[in-house]
């Protein structure tokens, strides 16, 4: 394990701030809204929340999918510039990935997490991909996924600060 001294990045997120979501977020609930509300006082953020509401289902069912079938998983998702044009990036942009992407293994091993699992996997695209490929007879062993399609994170987010004039006519 390394560790390093460099400080948090604008998209960092605490791990126990994501097991909070994660647990909110397996939960049942009346309305979207009354989650929506939960997730906006756990986390303190609007942007946050619809990252954390995006990301932690498509990484359980990336997670399952991993296990259960054998076949080519994505490396990149898309997102939108406000511009209206899709990007596509690495998934190591989204630090979420990194830190949800071990508890979601963590809870599909642990037998009394299973209910939980399964909940957040199911709200995922590419559980729901699978799904279609099944219900049409086809296998999806051996095939290939494409990441992700992010409709309510903005693409912006996951670019680099843009430098000024003198910023880049000097590298300063």
């Amino acid at each position: 394990m390394s560790i390093s001294n460099d400080p948090p990045g604008p998209l960092d997120v605490d791990p126990e701030l994501v097991r909070g979501a994660i647990a909110l977020m397996s939960r049942d609930w009346d309305s979207a809204e009354a989650l929506d509300t939960a997730m906006l006082e756990h986390a303190g953020d609007a942007m946050l929340v619809r990252r954390l509401r995006d990301w932690i289902p498509e990484i359980f069912g990336l997670v399952l999918v991993a296990r259960a079938y054998s076949l080519n998983l994505p490396t990149t998702f898309q997102a939108k510039t406000a511009e209206g044009q899709w990007l596509s990036f690495e998934f190591k942009v989204e630090p979420l990935v990194a830190t949800a992407g071990p508890m979601a293994a963590a809870m599909l091993h642990a037998k009394a997490d299973q209910p939980a699992f399964q909940k957040l996997a199911s709200q995922s695209s590419t559980m729901v991909v699978i799904a279609k490929a099944e219900a049409a007879g086809v296998s999806p062993n051996g095939g290939s996924l494409a990441g992700p399609a992010l409709i309510g994170v903005p693409a912006d987010i996951y670019l680099p600060p843009r430098q000024g004039f003198w910023q880049r006519l000097f590298g300063r």
